[in-house]
């Protein structure tokens, strides 16, 4: 299944499992390290030292675990709303991405029915 992750679906469709195409990875990386060094995402230092860890290995799992990152952050992307998690800012400022959803894989299934049924 392949998807465009747009507007919410930035960061939703990452949280269910799906992971950016080969292709479209080394864009998407690049948002977020950019993203990441802008004075209006204001995150603590080890968090941003952390998502960088993660980000930096190329893995396809990458956005998911960005996701998992419950840090609450100010965001001038979210100012009306106040704080939000470290991953949901982060990935709510990506223009957007290509991903998709692997059935046969046992990770992708685990963490849509995780996150589904959690």
């Amino acid at each position: 299944m392949n998807i465009h992750a747009v507007l919410d679906g930035r960061y939703a469709w990452a949280r269910c499992g799906f992971t950016p195409t080969i292709e479209n990875w080394p864009s998407v990386k690049k948002q977020l390290v950019s993203i990441m060094e802008t004075p209006t995402f204001r995150a603590h230092p080890a968090e941003r030292l952390h998502a960088m860890r993660i980000v930096e290995p190329n893995s396809p799992w990458s956005l998911y675990m960005l996701t998992r990152i419950t840090e609450l952050v100010q965001c001038g992307e979210f100012n009306d709303h106040g704080s939000v998690t470290f991953g949901r800012a982060l990935l709510c400022q990506l223009t957007g991405w290509k991903g998709t959803f692997d059935m046969a894989n046992e990770r992708s299934r685990a963490i849509l029915w995780e996150d589904g049924n959690g």
